[in-house]
């Protein structure tokens, strides 16, 4: 009888089939796939929550600090111009600055007064300097230096420059005093000038850029 419808006889690697009811140990032959079981989808992070806030904008919703904070002006440190706005002095009257003034002349015209009594001698030529010194010292060098001369004193007046609101000076207080002449020379209508102008200056006042202020 034919072998060739059996097929190919086995070859030594032939594992027969297992007896029915034969269980294989465990481990010894891997579990087959469920492949009806659908494998666990990892949760997408931050899924079903709510993330961290947004870090906020900083200095959002305040306002940030001035880096340079104003500070309180400095009674007589660099003052500011007159009428540059802020707190300035007001400006003397007209009666008080004839007061001041009348106080401060009246002397040097008595003097003068008396030189020309005495007629020309010696004593009214020292009558005269004495004059023109007390002049220059008081209305010159201490309206300048102080801005208080004794007739500003008593009238409460004080002489200061209106670009520093301090004294000008001992230069521009004997400058103004002699600057009156142009005041004096116009019908001594340079001395009313304070009435209208917009600071209360004579001329003299204007052109050294001087004023008068109430001195409390």
């Amino acid at each position: 009888m034919s072998t060739d419808n059996f097929g190919p006889a086995p070859d030594g690697n032939f594992t027969p089939p297992p007896p029915p009811g034969y269980t294989p140990p465990p481990g010894s032959v891997p579990p087959p796939p469920d492949y009806g079981a659908v494998p666990p989808v990892p949760p997408t992070p931050g899924y079903g929550q709510s993330g961290p806030p947004p870090a906020p904008t900083p200095g959002y919703g305040q306002v940030p600090p001035a880096p340079f904070p104003p500070q309180p002006p400095v009674p007589g440190a660099y003052p500011a111009p007159y009428n540059a706005g802020g707190f300035q002095p007001p400006l003397a009257s007209f009666g008080k600055r004839c007061y001041g003034a009348l106080i401060d002349w009246v002397p040097i015209w008595i003097v003068g007064g008396i030189s020309g009594a005495i007629g020309s001698s010696a004593l009214t030529s020292l009558l005269s300097l004495a004059a023109f010194a007390y002049a220059i010292y008081n209305i010159g060098y201490l309206g300048g230096t102080t801005g208080v001369t004794f007739g500003r004193k008593l009238a409460g007046t004080r002489l200061v420059s209106e670009q520093t609101m301090q004294p000008i000076g001992a230069g521009a207080g004997i400058g103004r005093y002699f600057l009156h002449i142009i005041d004096a020379l116009i019908c001594c209508i340079g001395f009313l000038f304070p009435l209208w102008t917009p600071k209360n200056q004579t001329i003299a006042d204007m052109i050294i850029k001087s004023i008068v202020i109430e001195d409390a």
